[in-house]
This record gives C-alpha cells, sequence and structure tokens, in this order.
C-alpha cells in the first residue's frame, strides 16, 4: 500500500507541475500576443511616420518648384532693368550729344 500511495502522491506532485506549466504557457502567450500588439501598433504608427514624411517631401518638392519660377521671374526683371539702364544711358548719350555745346 505505501508504494501505491507514494505513487498517486508523485501522480498529484506531476499533476500540479502540469497545470503550473501550463499556467506559465498562458502567461507567456498573453504576453506574447501583448508583445505583438504593441510591435502592429508601432509597424502602424511607423507607416503613418513614412506617410507624413512623404507629405512632407511633396511639399519641399512643390516649394523647390516655386522657387526656382520665382528665379526664373527674378532674372527675366534683373534682364528688363539692365535693358532699361541701357536705353537711359543711350538716352543721355543722345540728350548730351544734342545740347548746344558752350564756347
Amino acid at each position: 500500500m505505501e508504494e501505491g500511495q507514494y505513487r498517486v502522491e508523485k501522480g498529484e506532485e506531476g499533476l500540479e507541475g502540469g497545470e503550473k506549466g501550463l499556467e506559465r504557457k498562458e502567461e507567456g502567450l498573453e504576453g506574447g500576443e501583448k508583445g505583438l500588439k504593441k510591435g502592429e501598433d508601432g509597424l502602424e504608427g511607423g507607416k503613418g511616420g513614412i506617410e507624413r514624411g512623404e507629405e512632407g517631401l511633396e511639399g519641399v518638392e512643390e516649394g523647390l518648384e516655386r522657387g526656382e519660377e520665382g528665379l526664373e521671374g527674378v532674372e527675366k526683371e534683373l534682364e528688363r532693368g539692365e535693358e532699361g539702364l541701357e536705353g537711359g544711358e543711350k538716352g543721355l548719350q543722345r540728350v548730351e550729344e544734342d545740347r548746344p555745346k558752350r564756347v
């Protein structure tokens, strides 16, 4: 009888150990699920950050295009200004040439 009782006790201890092992496994699975959820949230956040970055780059590209257009406009105005100066200089020369000279 002692040996039978011993085996029963060992069997019960084994069952308790198995139950504890299952509990730990369940806790590990829950922790894994939480980690997976956090990873998914992080991935979504990363995607959102990438989208905002792409939008920002598009804005920068548009700004550069506008800046280039503005520079072209400035260059045209400078050319017109230079032409105006040349015209003014020629006009002054004519005025000086046409002015009666004093003796």
